[in-house]
């Protein structure tokens, strides 16, 4: 991926481009905001009804929208709660990324689609980050 910059500042990295434009606002990001969490909250709420507005119109681009700015409040939520989201994030990603099998590359579904958890599967320890 190319390195890009804006301003003089390095962006691309999901987590420190949401904790940049939360500082430029006057947010915190390392502690439990309780009142700013609640914002976040609503906002998240926003972004969906937007997401289901743009899938039901059937346009692509709002939907692309509404997907960012869904990951962007999310994020928002997380850092309000002063909660480490890299480490979350590997350890949510680790967990997914081990119901596929070593073996086949695949992971088990049923009829449906949903992807099945493995016998050899464990779920993730976000206890550790709260």
């Amino acid at each position: 991926m190319r390195t890009f910059y804006w301003k003089g500042v390095k962006v691309g990295n999901i987590f420190s481009d949401v904790e940049l434009f939360m500082r430029a606002v006057g947010h915190t990001t390392n502690q439990d905001n309780l009142e700013q969490s609640l914002l976040y909250k609503k906002l998240v709420v926003e972004e969906y009804d937007e997401f289901i507005d743009s899938i039901n119109s059937k346009d692509d681009a709002k939907t692309l929208d509404a997907c960012f700015d869904l990951i962007w409040v999310t994020i928002g939520y997380m850092k309000s709660r002063g909660w480490p989201c890299e480490p979350a994030w590997i350890e949510g990603a680790k967990s997914n990324l081990a119901k596929i099998d070593p073996d086949t590359k695949t992971v088990i579904r049923r009829e449906d689609g949903k992807i099945l958890k493995p016998n050899w599967w464990q779920p993730p320890n976000f206890e550790q980050f709260v």
